[in-house]
């Protein structure tokens, strides 16, 4: 190409890059072209193209990363529909489950009974599972006092039953009978268990259900009535009715009663009234009494037994009396074999009318504890604490009890009727009043001692009662006499007695060494002890007692039981004595041990102590006190010993 067409051709496309520079229709973007570089020896020279060939290709844009939360849900709905392929699975082919809300226990029986009444509880249980459930049982709790329906004198506390497997959608009944009892208007709940296992499964379940029933009548019945109140030592009653509501006898009826604590029975009596309206009067019974058998009840008959008695206590306070009544225990014994009915009635004290109080030997306490063959200082104090006046106030003091000497009864301020055991204190009688004003006080003396000796020890659980009562008038109201009551007793603890004695010719031991002992050379002697007892058994007693520093325990003892031990730290010997009965006088308890006795050049011709003191404890049973006494030293003196002369007393030269 010739040059000129060359500039031709470049000056045209510079002319056309100008008119599209300053055309008004340019484009919208423009873009700068960009100059390619080359070798150094090579030109730099503008492209032969198209204006917007010149541009670069412009860079993809940027990926954005994908979003947590997308990928969170991605991995939801994948769960959610794998769960709901599994849960397909299982409900419509998969594996059946067993629950325990599938379990259905129905109990079918009455809920008022009679009390002794044979009642049926039939107890179905359905398997709404769609699995069968296996090795299943069913137990039954009773309540205390429930008899076997085959023979009433048979306790049945628990039914048990084995069901084995109940397939699903399967039904099983099963009846249990039992004797129900208990008191009228009582609510029991019968627990009823169901135990079951699993196809594969060693798990055990368990469900549980009950049944309430109510006891609306009994074959007996129990009444006891008393007094809402009563001033502390005032007499009152207490009344028992049982009745036989059975349509054939009742046999071995009896009635078992608790009393509280400070209440003393004076007299107890008892009356049978038939169905046709006969009233039967029954021996009096012995106060000391509380568990009545009172044999066979004809239908409707009643038994009315009045219980005459006391309470003491402070104001305000509240005791209960309990009373069950069923039938006595075919072994013989005073309990109850089974109960049909209970009744319990309280008694709060009340402030006294005319408050009495009475000390002995300086104490109030009740009961009293004394010794046997001591003389017993009394003194009775009264007060009125009514706002009127009492005229003709009388004090009386009856004194029984197997355990008093009535010639021993000294009233210093009163007169003493030995034919009636009783001291009055009066305004004939002593210096006192013959008018009692609101608030005014009173007191008398008077002394009396126990039985001793034989008479004593021929008794058991020896005791005297002091009954103190209190009358008179109230002055301007009614006619009628007020009185009160303060019943105290007093207990006469046994006579526990420890002898003790040194032998050396004699005893169950052979004694060694020169007798009389001389020094530097040991002479072995036998310690023996007895006790002896009275009127009250004796629990846990024990002896006690010291060596000297230059005796020696050998380890001979008789019998060689273990009773007697010995404690070389305290240098103690003990004898654990034990149980000893009443009356144990002419067969004592006895023990014997051997010491040896090594006498110094400073004891010649003296008569050393041996064994110390000799300590005997023990709690009298009867009284719970603790009684014993203390047995004098040990020397080697003797003298109860066969062969003893009064020279083999003293350690020689």
């Amino acid at each position: 190409m010739a040059q000129d067409d060359v500039l031709n051709e470049d000056n045209s496309s510079l002319e056309q890059l100008r008119s599209r520079l300053y055309s008004t229709k340019a484009p919208q973007a423009f873009s700068e072209p960009t100059l390619q570089v080359h070798d150094s020896t090579r030109e730099s020279q503008i492209p032969h193209t198209e204006p917007s060939a010149w541009a670069p290709p412009l860079p993809p844009p940027p990926k954005k990363p994908i979003s947590w939360t997308l990928i969170f849900l991605g991995f939801a709905v994948a769960f959610f529909v794998v769960a709901g392929g599994i849960a397909a699975y299982f409900f419509w082919g998969g594996v059946r489950t067993v629950t325990n809300d599938n379990v259905i226990i129905t109990i079918q029986g009455p809920t008022s009974i009679s009390s002794g009444s044979s009642i049926p509880l039939v107890v179905t249980i359905q398997n709404k599972n769609p699995a069968a459930i296996t090795n299943a049982d069913i137990a039954i709790d009773f309540p205390d006092g429930t008899r076997s329906p085959d023979n009433v004198t048979q306790p049945l506390t628990r039914y048990t039953n084995t069901i084995g497997t109940i397939p699903a959608g399967g039904t099983i009944t099963r009846t249990a009978q039992a004797v129900l009892f208990g008191s009228v208007n009582q609510t029991v709940n019968v627990p009823i268990t169901f135990h079951y296992h699993t196809a594969n499964s060693n798990a055990v379940y368990e469900k549980s259900q009950s049944f309430g029933y109510t006891i609306t009548s009994s074959p007996i019945t129990i009444d006891a009535q008393a007094t809402d109140s009563v001033a502390s030592g005032q007499p009152f009653d207490v009344v028992l009715t049982i009745r036989s509501n059975a349509t054939t006898p009742l046999t071995n009826v009896a009635v078992n009663a608790q009393y509280p604590f400070g209440f003393a029975v004076q007299n107890i009596s008892s009356n049978s009234t038939q169905k046709t309206g006969t009233v039967k009067k029954l021996s009096t019974i012995a106060p000391s009494t509380t568990f009545f058998a009172l044999g066979t009840l004809a239908p409707g008959e009643e038994r009315t037994i009045t219980i005459t008695g006391t309470l003491t206590g402070v104001e305000k306070d509240q005791r209960d009396f309990q009373f069950t009544a069923g039938t006595q225990n075919t072994d013989g014994t005073a309990s109850l074999g089974l109960a049909y009915a209970s009744q319990s009635s309280s008694i709060l004290i009340a402030k006294p009318f005319l408050a009495v109080s009475l000390s002995l030997n300086h104490e109030s306490t009740d009961p009293t504890v004394v010794s046997s063959g001591k003389t017993v200082s009394s003194l009775v104090s009264w007060v009125n604490t009514l706002s009127a006046s009492i005229s003709d106030p009388q004090i009386t003091v009856s004194l029984t009890g197997n355990a008093l000497d009535p010639r021993t009864v000294n009233a210093y301020s009163g007169y003493y009727d030995s034919s009636k055991n009783s001291i009055l204190f009066s305004s004939q009688t002593a210096n006192t009043s013959n008018v009692l004003n609101p608030g005014d006080t009173g007191s008398g003396n008077f002394t009396f001692s126990t039985k001793s000796g034989a008479a004593l020890a021929a008794l058991r659980n020896p005791t005297i009662q002091l009954a103190v009562s209190i009358a008179g008038l109230p002055t301007g109201g009614s006619a009628e006499s007020i009185t009160s009551t303060l019943v105290h007793t007093v207990k006469v603890s046994t006579d526990l007695q420890l002898a003790s004695r040194i032998l050396y010719s004699a005893g169950p031991f052979k004694n060694t060494g020169p007798w009389p002992p001389v020094p530097n050379t040991a002479t072995t002697y036998t310690v023996q002890l007895a006790v002896t007892n009275t009127v009250n058994s004796v629990g846990g007693a024990t002896a006690t007692m010291i060596l000297p520093p230059y005796v020696t325990f050998t380890g001979a003892a008789s019998p060689s039981d273990g009773t007697i031990t010995y404690d070389s730290s305290s240098r103690t010997v003990t004898w654990k004595v034990g149980d000893v009965p009443a009356g144990a006088l002419t067969h004592p308890a006895s023990v014997a041990f051997q010491i040896s006795f090594t006498p110094s050049v400073s004891q010649s011709q003296s008569s050393p102590i041996l064994v110390g003191n000799q300590t005997l404890t023990g709690t009298d049973r009867f009284t719970t006190t603790q009684v014993g006494n203390t047995a004098p030293a040990l020397t080697t003196q003797a003298a109860t010993d066969p062969a003893y002369k009064q020279s083999f007393g003293t350690v020689g030269n």
